[in-house]
């Protein structure tokens, strides 16, 4: 916090009011008028700088000659010089021209000189595939932008509201309106070391009542479940449930379980990728896993920040560049 704002958080209400109605019966335009004489050093020339009339320049002055007590400027020759108290406020007028420039340009974005530092949160499977390729893009295009990346919590859509947080990449159902931009659809695969994928192949494709019956390990990132509330939909018809041995709260700890022993799991396709032709192996199903959408999601404060809507851009192009192949 500068100066000026804790001066205005430590003003009283009554005091405050009468500071701000004092500014507002000063006629600040007058002040551009006057910068404009003093830079010029002659009515005429302010006149044709700010696109008035000579009179109309003269009446300005005329007006904070009265508000200063003072003539301001008088006339030599062709032209006009201050007198000591506008000398006095010669350099305050332009740092007030220049603040004012900077206040109405402050929503200009320019990726490549822009200083900035943006907080996301999503799952550690979009973090891994995301963040290193958003990360070539703002190093290419933006790199004073730093990005702050972290796991999901279930106090994220209040924290958007505040400000702390700048985005959510996942799949969420808000309990408040949030701005949302699809960004990608996400099948589900069932998988399974190689050697157990074979095993359980060799009758044909896994039907719904073997599928549950067979041990599974399950991801719960940031203790939400909604990939398992999907799955355990399956099942409701069938008055059943799946036979889960195991919970952890990240796909990457998921299919490094996997990995150990006999057991299946369910990933979304993204986070298979790294272990594609490794470790894994899709298992073939009698029926169908459901599909989800991946969204970046911010609070309406936030829709208007030009380096945010740059982002989302960016990662609008990154998704559009993912292909996922487990043919």
């Amino acid at each position: 916090m500068n100066s000026s704002e804790m001066a205005a958080d430590a003003m009283p209400p009554a005091l405050l009011s009468a500071h701000i109605d004092k500014l507002r019966r000063r006629d600040l335009n007058a002040l551009v008028t006057l910068y404009a004489v003093l830079r010029t050093r002659s009515v005429s020339g302010a006149a044709r700088l700010l696109g008035l009339t000579q009179p109309a320049v003269s009446r300005s002055l005329e007006r904070l000659r009265s508000e200063f007590d003072d003539p301001l400027v008088v006339r030599q020759g062709n032209g006009v010089v201050p007198t000591q108290r506008a000398r006095s406020i010669e350099a305050a007028l332009a740092s007030m021209m220049d603040l004012t420039q900077q206040i109405f340009a402050s929503n200009e974005f320019h990726p490549a000189t822009v200083q900035r530092d943006v907080h996301l949160a999503m799952n550690e499977h979009l973090q891994q595939l995301l963040v290193p390729r958003l990360l070539d893009y703002t190093a290419r295009q933006a790199p004073g932008i730093r990005l702050f990346v972290r796991s999901i919590l279930r106090s994220d859509m209040t924290v958007l509201k505040d400000g702390h947080l700048d985005m959510i990449l996942g799949m969420l159902s808000p309990d408040e309106p949030l701005r949302e931009m699809p960004l990608l659809r996400q099948r589900l695969l069932c998988v399974a070391r190689p050697d157990v994928a074979r095993n359980l192949l060799a009758s044909g494709a896994l039907t719904l009542s073997a599928f549950g019956k067979h041990p599974q390990v399950d991801a719960q990132p940031a203790g939400i479940g909604q990939i398992s509330a999907m799955l355990n939909e399956l099942f409701k018809g069938a008055h059943a449930r799946r036979n889960i041995v195991c919970v952890v709260s990240s796909f990457e700890a998921l299919m490094r379980a996997l990995e150990t022993g006999p057991y299946l799991g369910v990933v979304p396709e993204l986070a298979l990728l790294p272990h594609w032709h490794k470790t894994l192996a899709v298992v073939p199903l009698a029926f169908e896993l459901p599909t989800y959408a991946v969204s970046a999601w911010w609070h309406n404060v936030a829709n208007q920040d030009p380096a945010l809507q740059w982002l989302r851009e960016q990662l609008n192009q990154v998704c559009s560049e993912l292909h996922c192949d487990f043919s």
